[in-house]
């Protein structure tokens, strides 16, 4: 994708450039801003996004992501600067005008809205309230310029109205129990070019990956709260879990099919892909090892495993999940064969 970028007055677009895989909204948001930057984030790019969690129990819903203790303020290309809806109220000012003046002044904004008031989304998405974060960029006369997901999990650029757009907003300032922002993140993305990479870091990490396991969460940060460690699988044991829900999905027709984690497996074999070439560019792994090709090969199956379980999804029929998780269980095979000979390269290296 290429840098979206104006000046004209009444049309002002911040860069930002779509990443080709991610997985949440804040994933997306985050690669969007540092894809603005070229090169210069790619060693922590390469330092993070190594291992993944996934809540235990389907009947409290079936959560994954990377396993990430601060998005923004592990990242020392983005600055966070919280505004809860209490203080914009206070200031007197229309959100959409706030909105446009926090834009000229070169900063992104991260918020809430709700979906059923944007026509942009398709149809299904108007049935019912639905929250999701999504990265405003910029703004026209009449419009609001803001990354979001569609089905398929591609992150994309839209256009909303500022009425609908507004509305949207406002629905959220109403009481929306799932804004964990409160409000709206301010994002000042700034150069660095003091950020080193850290083979240290990454074999520490995906040491843990490949073991399955985790030695700091937010679980350990913030104890007492309704997520415990004991409740979450780590690193390749991902895959187990997936194996049991895929495989209670087929024989159960009342467990609604979930198909995010699968996507998280995928989107994490790309950012791993993006790890070995880095690593490749920087002569710190020998393009012709071993590593390369088998987690090439998982990122393949994963792709396979998710276009499966989308297709199944979207035709109803539930016998697909068998080619889903036959792809998975051969991905598994590679990353776990893949991470342990780059472990070995990188700790030789």
């Amino acid at each position: 994708m290429g840098i979206l970028a104006t000046d004209r007055p009444e049309c002002l677009a911040l860069p930002v450039r779509l990443p080709e895989n991610s997985y949440h909204a804040r994933d997306g948001a985050l690669l969007a801003l540092l894809g603005a930057k070229g090169e210069q984030p790619l060693p922590w790019i390469a330092n993070n996004f190594l291992n993944l969690e996934i809540r235990k129990d389907y009947t409290q819903g079936f959560a994954a992501d990377f396993v990430m203790l601060d998005l923004w303020g592990n990242c020392p290309w983005i600055i966070r600067h919280n505004l809860p809806h209490a203080v914009l109220a206070a200031t007197g000012l229309d959100c959409i005008a706030f909105i446009k003046r926090v834009i000229q002044s070169g900063y992104y904004i991260f918020l809430h809205i709700d979906r059923y008031y944007l026509p942009v989304y398709p149809l299904s998405y108007h049935k019912t309230h639905f929250y999701h974060e999504v990265l405003v960029y910029g703004y026209t006369e009449n419009e609001i310029l803001f990354c979001d997901y569609i089905e398929g999990r591609r992150y994309r650029t839209f256009t909303g109205s500022c009425d609908d757009f507004r509305a949207a907003f406002q629905s959220n300032a109403e009481g929306n129990a799932w804004d964990y922002l409160s409000g709206m993140d301010i994002l000042e993305l700034r150069d660095c070019d003091w950020y080193a990479y850290d083979p240290d870091k990454t074999i520490r990490e995906l040491t843990e990956y490949v073991q399955s396991r985790c030695e700091t969460t937010l679980y350990d940060l913030y104890p007492g709260g309704r997520e415990t460690k004991d409740a979450t699988f780590f690193g390749l044991d991902v895959y187990l879990s997936l194996f049991d829900f895929l495989e209670l999905v087929q024989e159960n027709p009342k467990v609604r099919l979930i198909t995010q984690p699968i996507q998280l497996e995928y989107c994490h074999k790309m950012l791993a892909l993006r790890r070995i070439a880095y690593l490749v560019g920087q002569k710190r792994l020998d393009p012709s090892d071993r590593c390369c090709g088998l987690l090439e090969r998982a990122g393949r199956e994963c792709l396979l495993a998710r276009n499966y379980a989308l297709k199944s999804q979207a035709a109803k029929d539930r016998s697909a999940l068998s080619d889903a998780v036959e792809h998975l269980r051969r991905a598994q095979a590679a990353d776990w064969e893949g991470s342990v000979r780059l472990l070995e390269a990188l700790k030789n290296g």
